[in-house]
């Protein structure tokens, strides 16, 4: 599969980086370049019953162990707070769920509450407390369930932040400007309304640039959101855009020493002009 095939390449790579000592020196020279960099790791699903879009509940487990002895795990609004005075500390980390699935409740939330952990939820708002379905899960035939807004307004009462990701998890790259602003602003006002707290975090479907424009950032920022994340890879440094924050997908495909290499930097390089 395409996946296996992505993490060996990484794996060589990092292997090569490793034992070469290339990767000391690519370090040095984006940490000259770019300073400290913040790390943002995108989940979905956290189950032991699918593989797409979805990372094991003992692979969460260990991952999460790994963060809570060996980084600095901070909120999404703290991250905001590093960019505003141009600051990024070493080790920083920050952990994020999209779209809303029941078992971020059931299975992420327990073990962030046991390393006692930040993270932020996006959901789609259209989706939750119901019994539909994203095209992708209906493709491969699985039964995935979404959080109920109880389950929400709970996370938020345990102090995890909540984030909106459209309303029908368009894509915000196709669709016309004023439906585009239909998306991010209902989805905004239907959470903020449901779990009694404003809206502060978007993140766009798909993740990839090309399903957002400049014109759809400025519509983000105009909603009120403080900032954006996307979903095509790499590290944030001061230099980074916050509308356009860079988040990394972690799937059960990754293994534990890809994961571990990418949270020390060894594919930052791959994105250092992106």
């Amino acid at each position: 599969m395409k996946e296996y095939g992505v993490v060996a390449v990484m794996t060589i790579f990092a292997f090569l980086l490793q034992y070469t000592g290339i990767y000391y020196i690519i370090k040095k020279y984006v940490r000259r370049r770019r300073g400290h960099s913040a790390r943002i790791l995108l989940y979905h699903k956290v189950n032991n019953s699918s593989r797409y879009l979805t990372v094991s509940i003992e692979k969460f487990d260990r991952q999460i162990s790994y963060l809570k002895k060996n980084c600095r795990v901070v909120s999404l609004g703290e991250l905001t707070d590093y960019f505003a005075v141009k600051e990024i500390p070493e080790d920083i980390v920050v952990i994020t769920f999209d779209d809303g699935y029941k078992d971020n409740f059931e299975n992420a939330l327990p073990i962030l509450r046991k390393y006692d952990l930040p993270a932020c939820f996006f959901v789609t708002s259209d989706f939750i407390g119901t019994d539909k379905s994203f095209r992708w899960d209906d493709d491969l035939d699985l039964e995935c369930p979404k959080m109920t807004w109880d389950d929400l307004r709970k996370i938020k009462e345990l102090g995890y932040d909540i984030g909106a990701h459209t309303v029908n998890h368009s894509d915000l790259g196709e669709i016309s400007l004023s439906s585009a602003r239909f998306e991010i602003r209902s989805s905004k006002e239907k959470i903020t309304k449901e779990i009694n707290e404003e809206v502060k975090f978007f993140s766009y479907p798909f993740g990839r640039r090309v399903n957002v424009s400049q014109p759809i950032i400025e519509e983000i920022r105009d909603a009120g959101y403080i900032c954006c994340c996307s979903a095509y890879g790499g590290a944030n440094s001061v230099e980074s855009t916050i509308y356009d924050l860079k988040r990394q997908g972690i799937n059960d495909y990754w293994t534990f020493f890809v994961f571990r290499k990418y949270l020390e930097g060894y594919f930052d390089f791959l994105h250092i002009f992106r």
